[in-house]
């Protein structure tokens, strides 16, 4: 049962181990829908000089140099370190709830509570559930625990940080509907949130994740072309990003197939077609397909850490 206070909004308190950009992104977004407050958010990063800890701090909520503050204090631990640290961290956590359980006088808000079980959901790429669990099932002597840990393995977005990203997930074995409950409740207020099979996820991550900067290449040389034929550049890049988003939206609102769109804008012997001539020739079609499949083999063999 996780601890929550009976107040107005979102009211479990969620800790970032790593403040790089998904960490960064979540938080905006979470701070951005009016239901989390900066009091229900902590953030850890290794040194507490770096900029992405600075960046975090900026947004007013509460930073550590220390993962064990986070840990200690959170009822949500996202893990959003590089997939290399993964394995120190649980350990970390694991080492740190032992701790907390043995003693009777701890200070932190959620480690005294009663039942504390926080959950543990990873963003980092390449992670598997197994991976996770594995780890975070053993004791510091390196012996089963009796009760572990629930995880979710996820892959959010950074357009979190403005309520239009989407994240995917798959929960543990030790993870149950009550478990669950409070990651879809906050990672909602960035975006839809939706349940997949785990080995759907890394090709996720590349279509979704990698996705975004994917399509940023498309719009900034669609703004770039609308320079070239005369268009101020801001007003360019307004009206290159609004074509974007017509095409996503007529896409997820009204279930068009983007092969339909398409065919409804382009009349015989019309500009689009001309241009969409254009872009065949170039192979964009095929650079789009090339680009997802090359990021999901890239996240899939190349970046899993041995743990």
């Amino acid at each position: 049962m996780l601890a929550a206070d009976k107040t107005r909004g979102v009211t479990y308190k969620i800790g970032f181990i790593g403040c790089g950009n998904m960490a960064r992104s979540l938080a905006e977004g979470m701070l951005l829908s009016g239901q989390v407050v900066t009091g229900h958010i902590i953030a850890s990063a290794t040194r507490e000089s770096s900029e992405n800890l600075k960046k975090m701090k900026a947004l007013g909520v509460t930073t550590t140099a220390h993962n064990r503050d986070v840990i200690l204090n959170s009822d949500v631990i996202v893990l959003a370190t590089k997939p290399q640290q993964i394995l120190d961290i649980t350990t970390e956590i694991q080492a740190s709830i032992s701790d907390s359980q043995s003693q009777t006088h701890l200070q932190p808000y959620t480690a005294s509570a009663k039942n504390w079980r926080p959950l543990i959901v990873s963003v980092a790429a390449s992670i598997t559930i197994s991976d996770l669990e594995e780890k975070i099932s053993m004791s510091k002597g390196g012996s089963p625990v009796a009760s572990p840990l629930p995880v979710i393995r996820s892959m959010p977005t950074v357009a979190s940080s403005v309520g239009a990203g989407i994240t995917a997930y798959c929960s543990g074995n030790s993870c149950n509907e009550v478990d669950v409950k409070p990651f879809v409740k906050l990672f909602s207020l960035c975006g839809p949130v939706v349940e997949v099979p785990e080995k759907y996820l890394d090709a996720i991550t590349s279509v979704s994740g990698c996705g975004i900067a994917f399509a940023a290449v498309g719009l900034e040389g669609m703004a770039d072309g609308a320079v070239l034929s005369g268009l101020p550049r801001q007003i360019a890049q307004k009206f290159a990003a609004h074509a974007m988003m017509s095409a996503a939206k007529l896409v997820l609102h009204k279930g068009l197939n983007p092969a339909d769109i398409k065919d409804s804008v382009c009349g015989p012997g019309g500009a689009t077609m001309y241009g969409i001539q254009k872009m065949e020739a170039k192979g964009t079609r095929g650079a789009f397909i090339d680009a997802v499949m090359a990021s999901t083999v890239i996240t899939s063999r190349v970046l899993k850490p041995k743990l």
